[in-house]
C-alpha cells in the first residue's frame, strides 16, 4: 500500500483527497489483475456508505479454488497488489468454502448477506456461486 496524506472532511477520510468509496475501482483492478477473480464483493461500511474516520475497504474476494492452507499467503499477495492508499480487508474465499460455510454466523456470511457485486457479474445469496466472470 503506498503512503498518502489523509484527511477527513464532511466525516468521511479521504485519501489522496479520494473518499474510500473513490478508491473501489483502482482497489478491484489491481485485484483482478493479480489473480483474477471469479467475483468481487464490497460489504461494510463503504458498502452502506456509513463509513467514517476509522473505516477500511472491506471485500470479499471469490478464487476459483484455495487451499486452506495457501489461503493466508494468497491474501498477502493480493494485499501487496494493491497500490492504492487507502486501507483494504480482504477476504479470500473460494465456491466450495461458501457452500460449506457460507450460512454459518461469521465474517463470511455477513459479506455474502450483505455484499455488493463489484467485480464479476450479479450474485445474490442463496444462488450457487459460478465460474461466470
Amino acid at each position: 500500500m503506498a503512503q498518502a496524506a489523509w484527511q477527513v472532511v464532511d466525516g468521511r477520510i479521504r485519501y489522496a483527497g479520494r473518499t474510500l468509496a473513490q478508491w473501489v475501482p483502482d482497489v478491484v483492478a489491481d485485484l483482478v489483475a493479480a489473480a483474477q477473480p471469479l467475483r468481487v464483493l464490497l460489504f461494510g461500511s463503504v458498502a452502506r456508505a456509513v463509513d467514517g474516520p476509522d473505516s477500511d475497504i472491506d471485500l470479499l474476494v471469490v478464487v476459483p479454488h484455495v487451499e486452506a492452507s495457501r489461503r493466508h499467503g494468497l491474501t498477502v499477495k493480493l494485499a501487496r497488489a494493491i497500490d492504492a492508499p487507502a486501507p483494504v480487508d480482504l477476504l479470500v474465499t473460494d465456491p466450495a468454502e461458501i457452500a460449506e460455510r457460507g450460512d454459518l454466523p461469521g465474517i463470511l456470511r455477513v459479506a455474502l448477506r450483505e455484499g455488493r457485486v463489484v467485480y464479476g457479474g450479479s450474485w445474490s445469496p442463496g444462488t450457487p456461486m459460478s465460474g461466470v466472470r
